[in-house]
């Protein structure tokens, strides 16, 4: 849907080739993972056809040699060649009750799996944010990471402070992102911990308190379908809305819009390009800003412009006294944080022979 929502942008540029041929390829792939189906399900179909069919002869050649022979009467002969198609109709059906049976074990299956999975005891304190803001601490933290033997982050260590720009490097599946889910509480660590103030644990933390402490900027945001005015809560544009917007350039893409804050947006913030998306983001980020702010990877898929709004905004953050964090790729980023925290993985069968 990107793709196409920005053909028409790309052939300003005359950019179009390569995402045609990108479209071409996915409708290739679904188009012989669709006739695969087809032809499975044609078959499947094809012989059951055949045997009912073969059913529904085999009971007219009988009521028929009783006709010649007149062991039955016309009428009753009727009825029953009339009811038979319908006393096999079950065996026509029986491919699609088997696909759906089968559809229905996967999802009881996966439901069961879930119900049966135990839940992290939930944590109590609630801890206020002071004047001089709060303080994280990544104190040999590490995650196991789902279906792999391997810890990612392992050993993680560092700091972020009030004031500051905090950057998690390394290369992918290193752990950046999870680290940041560690620290918003969504994921439990298999070893170390994440230390607010160093005197809370997040996971013993009360998580609808924690959160409201925290401001999560995902890769990709989420956009509910509606006007541009809805996705920040509001009902009219009031003075910091429009500050917030200045601030990251978001103003200008407002602008440009048909209906301006009453545009509307489809799913997934259908409208909007994905850097715009990311400036709405940031908008919101700003409206309502918490003591710590984490942005993961904001400048990922933006152009010059784009990124250049991120960086604005991430050092008035640091300047307000605010703790951001930001899982960095681009050497922009790093070269705007304070400071960088280097983030790791390593196989478990690695991890157990240092042990």
């Amino acid at each position: 849907m990107d793709l196409l929502a920005g053909l028409a942008t790309l052939r300003g540029f005359n950019r179009e080739r390569g995402p045609i041929a990108r479209v071409k390829q996915l409708a290739s792939a679904y188009t012989r993972v669709t006739m695969q189906t087809l032809k499975v399900a044609f078959l499947s179909g094809a012989v059951l056809e055949f045997l009912t069919t073969l059913s529904v002869a085999l009971v007219a050649v009988t009521v028929g040699m009783r006709l010649v022979y007149g062991n039955v009467g016309l009428l009753p002969a009727l009825i029953v060649i009339m009811l038979a198609p319908e006393v096999f109709q079950p065996l026509r059906q029986v491919g699609a009750h088997f696909h759906a049976s089968a559809d229905g074990l996967a999802a009881a299956d996966a439901a069961f799996a879930l119900l049966e999975t135990e839940l992290p005891s939930p944590g109590t304190q609630v801890i206020t944010a002071p004047e001089d803001g709060l303080h994280v601490r990544f104190a040999d933290l590490s995650v196991q990471a789902p279906g792999r033997q391997v810890r990612a982050p392992a050993n993680l260590h560092g700091s972020a402070h009030p004031g500051q720009i905090t950057a998690l490097t390394g290369t992918s599946g290193a752990g950046k992102t999870t680290a940041v889910m560690a620290l918003l509480g969504l994921v439990q660590p298999s070893g170390g911990a994440v230390l607010i103030n160093e005197d809370y644990r997040v996971q013993d933390l009360d998580t609808t308190a924690w959160h409201r402490l925290c401001t999560w900027v995902p890769q990709r945001p989420a956009v509910l379908p509606g006007t541009v005015l809805s996705q920040f809560g509001v009902q009219d544009v009031d003075a910091q809305l429009l500050t917030a917007a200045a601030d990251t350039g978001f103003d200008t893409v407002v602008a440009h819009l048909p209906d301006g804050w009453h545009t509307q947006l489809g799913h997934g913030g259908l409208g909007l390009s994905v850097g715009q998306r990311q400036r709405l983001a940031l908008t919101r980020a700003l409206v309502s800003p918490s003591p710590i702010m984490i942005f993961d990877e904001p400048s990922a898929h933006l152009d010059a412009a784009s990124e250049q709004a991120v960086l604005t905004t991430l050092k008035q953050l640091r300047d307000r006294g605010h703790t951001v964090i930001v899982v960095a790729h681009r050497a922009s980023l790093t070269a705007t944080a304070d400071a960088v925290i280097a983030v790791r993985s390593r196989s478990t069968d690695e991890v157990g022979a240092n042990a």
